[in-house]
């Protein structure tokens, strides 16, 4: 899968979380190494920069590896890492959003996917499913725990990328499955607002609203070499909603951490039906002790 136009291509990726703690008194800097995935040849890079990221951009050379990156800091671009060749994505911040988880995926010689994570619950996600799964998220000097957990996505993976991440908690969920068949489309609500439909709203419809203080803490379902067939939410009330069809390969999903309830899905669709899906998982209460404590 590596081309010839881009042998330079991102062989390694790591990443420094510098995060500081302003009290008006001296006090030292804290920080958390989430530890280099990938090949590691070639030339090491560093992004580090004066001020706060405000903005993300990044190159997937077509359909394949990623090929470059930059970040821009208080308004201002560093140069680009590698090869700026390809197709880019580009995410700006908002006021106070910072980036506080990055996933992915990579093989062998590259890194062929990243997944880039807010503090207000948008995503960046570039690339092609494809390798080992990684997932980068901050500690504080080993004081706070481990909030953000992320089931990699099972399924073919064909199609355009998707990430229903949106503000506020899951309060909703729609199905729809294709004349007793697969999964042709999903929509999630978050707190009173449906999210912009995934794959498509075709065939027969099933629903499910949460009560309060109800959350999701496990997906199951199957899933065969193209779509996915099945899936069962469970909720910590001990309801479930389950749609389609016992076809496939088995699947669970489930958070890593005690108390964490899903906080958004990812994965892919091909304007037919969903091909790949992943969860993302949080301690929610923690979100804003999380970034006032780590800002």
């Amino acid at each position: 899968m590596q081309n010839d136009t881009a042998k330079i291509a991102v062989r390694k990726f790591l990443i420094k979380s510098r995060t500081a703690k302003n009290s008006g008194t001296s006090l030292p800097d804290f920080y958390s190494y989430s530890l280099a995935v990938g090949d590691g040849s070639g030339y090491e890079f560093s992004t580090a920069h004066e001020g706060r990221i405000t903005g993300i951009r990044v190159w997937e050379y077509s359909s394949s590896q990623i090929t470059g990156i930059q970040l821009m800091y208080d308004g201002n671009w560093t140069t680009p890492v590698c090869l700026n060749y390809g197709t880019p994505q580009e995410m700006t911040l908002l006021d106070n959003e910072s980036i506080i988880q990055i996933s992915g995926k990579h093989y062998y010689g590259y890194i062929y996917e990243l997944m880039f994570v807010t503090s207000q619950g948008r995503s960046l996600k570039v690339g092609q499913p494809y390798g080992d799964s990684f997932n980068f998220y901050p500690t504080h000097d080993g004081t706070l725990p481990d909030v953000f957990s992320y089931s990699p996505a099972v399924g073919d993976g064909s199609g355009t990328e998707f990430s229903t991440a949106s503000e506020g908690r899951i309060t909703g969920i729609r199905i729809w499955e294709y004349s007793n068949n697969y999964i042709s489309g999903l929509q999630l609500m978050y707190e009173s607002n449906w999210t912009a439909m995934v794959g498509v709203n075709y065939g027969n419809l099933m629903e499910m609203k949460l009560y309060d203080k109800e959350s999701i803490i496990q997906i199951s379902g199957k899933y065969d070499s193209s779509y996915i067939y099945e899936l069962v939410f469970v909720t910590n009330q001990g309801r479930f909603f389950q749609v389609g069809q016992c076809r496939g390969v088995s699947f669970n999903f489930y958070p890593t951490q005690k108390g964490s309830e899903l906080r958004f899905l990812s994965g892919r669709q091909n304007g037919w039906g969903i091909t790949s899906i992943g969860a993302h998982w949080a301690l929610i209460r923690n979100y804003a002790t999380l970034v006032k404590m780590i800002y």
